[in-house]
């Protein structure tokens, strides 16, 4: 283990790390400086249990296999699946942004705001909220030229309906072989 970590377990709001040494010489050792929050969304009628173990499991390779990570895997709470997409996306846009905040302070992670990655990981119409999410970030930031606010670096959208995320393109494609 490198010398200016500790060794950290994380859970949703709980961080324990290995008692200090005896040793009044010692120099306090600092956290690592790499926050990963990979936030997961489910579908259509999914609950907060859609996808079991998994993201569990995955935090646990992650952070077994990338020396000096922090990593949490969350799961969005159920939401309402029927509606407009927007108010959804707005919901979750606002989840996203106050949890990016609490863990930021929670973990100390140095260089203050927008140090934490996030990727987002959605599942069929989880991807659609999770595509829709990231562009009304990039859509809505102050500055353009400034770094995306929360620091979404990856969305991964699985089972996700095409024409959800290419409707022109999917037209134009019907149109072509009509």
């Amino acid at each position: 283990m490198a010398e200016n970590t500790i060794e950290v377990t994380v859970s949703p709001g709980l961080i324990t790390s290995p008692p200090q040494s005896e040793s009044s010489n010692e120099a306090p050792r600092s956290l690592p400086q790499d926050l990963l929050l990979v936030v997961f969304i489910h579908g259509f009628k999914g609950t907060d249990s859609t996808f079991g173990q998994f993201p569990e499991r995955l935090r646990h390779v992650l952070t077994e296999t990338i020396p000096g990570l922090i990593v949490e895997s969350i799961v969005f709470p159920a939401y309402e699946t029927k509606g407009e997409l927007n108010a959804a996306v707005i919901r979750f846009a606002d989840w996203l942004t106050n949890l990016t905040v609490q863990r930021e302070v929670a973990y100390g992670v140095s260089g203050g705001a927008g140090k934490a990655k996030i990727v987002l990981c959605g599942h069929s119409m989880g991807g659609l909220l999770a595509a829709d999410a990231l562009i009304e970030f990039a859509r809505t930031r102050p500055d353009t030229r400034a770094p995306l606010w929360p620091n979404i670096v990856a969305c991964i959208a699985y089972d996700t309906p095409v024409c959800g995320l290419l409707c022109n393109f999917c037209r134009a494609c019907s149109s072509n072989v009509a």
